[in-house]
Order: structure tokens, then sequence, then C-alpha cells
């Protein structure tokens, strides 16, 4: 038993899903998954739009797996829907689009080449069935049609070509991550020069490049003044938005910043070196507001498991020698059958979860508290284990000597679960 963050690591259609009672695994496309849990008992999952339906293969489902959240049991089939009670997360950043994914791609010549070889075709075929006056100008607009292709097949070469050679001696430049000399410079501003490179693909190789770079020096930690200077060198001469190479520097950050929340999970190493990459790219803490969120959130969080408890004043009368750590909104949450129906024969369930209590919570030096109409009191001694679910704001608690899981959600989910789980001691 402890304190522990729900957590799942996708590869391709292979999931495995991380809980407090071992590892599981489920495999499949997105609406049917099949899949064995942690205890090792084999299960099929359905479900898409916020309705779901999970049954367990072989016996029928045992008291205690009903109550651990089974779909089946006793002929009867359980379905989930969400209900969205839960208080909604904050923005996610572990999942941002990267820039390299918006940049658009040279264009291609095959489908111009296809469409004149089709009508040249075309016009031939009419021509064998025209009259010799009518065929002879037919065939005249097909050999056009040839002639133009072969015109545009030899202009695209040279423009691949020229294409090509750029972007093979961008990526020479890049590769080295050290400063051009003056004549490369030159060199390279004479290339960029070449009007046999289209726009919209120079753009575009200047664009990866320039990521490419951003990449590798993150990639390789250097952050040394060599990488940097280039990167600097590169901005003068390509002549692209200052927007873009803000952006770049970004999501070069972006991608380092992923690694380390992904876990929910920062360590202080981490930290320095979000910190230490930040300050080398020059990157303004405007451009990162959300992340720099996550990051102070996090922060807080190793601090509270470190013993460091906030401190604040209740708007709720404690006992006098009790201390406020957290206080918020809170629901407290029920599953219930939402509603039944027949189907080919069968039971089918519908359970979702519900809104039992509304009201404040407050975590003290002593105990849970939660008050609504009344008031609810947790022991921290009476606490086994607490689970937070990130995503849905959502935090699990089991309790000793109580059967059912208590069910709570509050809008800083992952605050008041370390603070539970460091006074209780999970």
């Amino acid at each position: 038993m402890g304190f522990y963050i729900r957590k799942s690591f996708g590869a391709g259609p292979i999931r495995l899903n991380l809980s407090k009672s071992g590892l599981g695994l489920s495999g499949g496309v997105k609406g049917a998954r099949i899949g064995i849990t942690s205890t090792g008992r084999a299960y099929t999952h359905m479900g898409r739009g916020g309705l779901y339906h999970r049954q367990y293969l072989g016996s029928n489902t045992s008291g205690a797996a009903r109550g651990a959240g089974s779909s089946g049991y006793g002929g009867t089939v359980h379905e989930y829907e969400q209900t969205d009670v839960t208080f909604a997360a904050a923005t996610s950043t572990t999942n941002l689009p990267r820039l390299k994914d918006a940049i658009r791609s040279p264009r291609k010549a095959g489908d111009v080449y296809a469409i004149l070889l089709i009508l040249s075709g075309i016009l031939v075929v009419l021509a064998t069935q025209s009259s010799r006056p009518q065929a002879l100008v037919i065939l005249g607009g097909a050999c056009l049609l040839v002639f133009l292709w072969a015109v545009l097949r030899d202009r695209f070469k040279k423009t691949r070509q020229a294409t090509e050679s750029l972007a093979n001696k961008l990526q020479v430049i890049v590769n080295t991550r050290q400063p051009i000399s003056p004549e490369q410079a030159t060199q390279l501003s004479e290339t960029l020069a070449d009007r046999r490179v289209p726009n919209d693909d120079q753009e575009f190789c200047l664009r990866s490049s320039y990521l490419h770079l951003m990449g590798d020096i993150i990639e390789n930690n250097d952050l040394e003044p060599g990488a940097l200077a280039l990167a600097g060198q590169l901005e003068k001469v390509f002549g692209l938005p200052p927007e873009f190479y803000q952006e770049a520097r970004r999501d070069a950050f972006q991608g380092v910043y992923l690694q380390a929340v992904s876990d929910r999970r920062l360590t202080s190493d981490e930290e320095a070196q979000l910190s230490n990459i930040r300050a080398k790219l020059q990157i303004p803490d405007t451009a990162i507001e959300e992340q720099l969120s996550v990051v102070r959130d996090l922060q807080e969080i190793r601090s509270i498991r470190a013993g460091q408890l906030p401190t604040i004043r209740a708007t709720v009368p404690l006992q006098p020698d009790e201390i406020c750590h957290f206080e918020g909104p809170v629901r407290v949450l029920k599953e219930r059958n939402l509603r039944s129906y027949q189907q080919a024969g069968q039971r089918i369930s519908v359970r979702g979860l519900t809104i039992d209590k509304e009201g404040t919570i407050l975590l003290t030096s002593k105990r849970v508290l939660i008050v609504h109409g009344g008031t609810t009191t947790i022991p921290y001694a009476k606490v086994l284990a607490i689970e937070v679910d990130y995503d849905r704001n959502f935090l699990t608690l089991a309790r000793d000597g109580v059967r059912s899981q208590t069910l709570l959600t509050t809008p800083e989910s992952m605050k008041a679960g370390a603070i539970i789980a460091q006074l209780a001691n999970v």
C-alpha cells in the first residue's frame, strides 16, 4: 500500500498499466482491447464516446472483484459511463504538438506527371476513333502534352537536385554544431540565392535544419557557446521570421520538459536541467507559462513529500491545536447504477460516478475534514493507500475497516493527494 499516481505507457497497440497490485498488459485498438490485469485475470474492454463495457473472461466474477470495478456477475453485464462529475483538470502539457509536425514538406511532382501522361493517352485513344484531319489535330495535342511532360520533368529534376544539394549542405553545417567561418557564411548565402530552389522548398529546408540543430543541441546536452553561436549565425543568414526562431527554441525545451514531467514527478536534477536549458536558449517565461506552472506544482509536490507542508488559515473553525495545510472545493462521489436494460436476453446495467456530497475539504494536521451539509472526518491513521488520477483530478482512498473506497475529486488533486500521503505516512 502507498501513494501512487495512475500511469500507463503505450507502445503501438500494446499498453503497460502500472498499479499498486503489479503490472498489467493490454493490446488492441481504440475502442476494443483485450488484456490481463496485474492479478492475472483476462478481460475484454470495449467502448467509445463515454460508454464503456468490460467483461472478464473465464469464471463468474467474485464479490471482491465486483467491489474493485468488474463488469459482470450473476448474469448481469456492467457497462461504465463517464458522467463528467470530476473537476476539470488543468490543460495538459504532456501531449503538446511539436513544431516539426507543423511545417510543410516540399511539393512532389508525381501527380503532375501522371495527369499529363493520362491526358496524352486519352488524346491518342480519341485520335484512333476520329477522322484523319481530326486525328492529326488530336495527335498534335498529345505530342504537345508529351513535350510539356518532358520539359517539366527535366525542370522538376533540376529543382529536386538543387533542393537536395541545399539540404545536404545545411545538414553538414548543422552536424558540426560549431560556428562557421565568414567564407562559409558567404557560400551559404550564395546557395540560398539560387533561384532553382522554389521559395517554399527553401523555407522547408531552412526551418527543418534549424529545428534539427536545436534538437541536436538539446539531445547531446551541447549548450556550450559554439553550438549556440552557430544557431545565432544561421538565424542571421536564413532570414526567417524572428517568431519562428523563438518558437523553435521553445519547441526544443518542450522535448526535454515532456521527458521530465511525463511521470508527474520532478527531481531536483530535472528541475535544474530545465532551468539551465531555458536560460541558455533565452526562452522568456511568457512563452512557456503552462509548462512553468506544472514545474512549480511538481516542485511543491516534491517539497510536500519531503515533509515541507504548507500552512494556511482555514475558513472554518478547527480544534485549538489543529493546523490547516490545504483547503479547497470537493465532491464526494459514489459509483451507482444509472440505468438498466435488456439486450438479446442479457441484462445490462449501466454504472457511473455520481455526486454524493459537495462542499469543502480541509487537510489538517490531524484529519481529512469534509464540510458539506454536515461533516465527514477521516483520521489519517485509517488511510491505508491513496491513488491520484491526475487527468480527472480524482482521489481514491482505501481505509482500514471500510470495505468501499472513498472517492473524491478536487481541483488540486495532486497536491491534496501528496499531503494526505505524507500525513498518513503511506
